[in-house]
């Protein structure tokens, strides 16, 4: 696929995302032997408090914020308005470092 670029860009991308996306939102099926009330199993899995969410939730996230505009109001404001592109390129190779690496209680400033 890599080979031809015709290809490559003639693939769905945004279908593959999203159907990943999606088939990681849904609980698994019961295997029927070991439930004996699969709906109460169903509700059991639906109300856990996080999963593994796979694909491009970005995408989710900024459909909630567009049909639920309340949703805003429960984000703090941020304490630094700059974009990436506000950066400079020491901070962006810091940050990578950092995230990387991690930084465990180490100061990645520059003497």
């Amino acid at each position: 696929m890599l080979t031809s670029l015709k290809t490559f860009f003639a693939f769905p991308w945004g279908r593959e995302s999203f159907l990943k996306t999606i088939s990681c939102m849904k609980p698994p099926k019961p295997a029927p032997p070991k439930i004996k009330d699969p709906i109460a199993w169903l509700v059991h899995k639906l109300m856990q408090r996080s999963f593994r969410l796979q694909g491009f939730p970005l995408t989710l996230q900024l459909v909630a914020f567009r049909a639920i505009p309340q949703l805003l109001h429960f984000i703090p404001a941020p304490f630094d308005n700059r974009t990436l592109m506000d950066l400079e390129d020491e901070v962006h190779v810091q940050q990578s470092y950092v995230a990387w690496w991690g930084n465990n209680g180490a100061s990645t400033k520059k003497s």
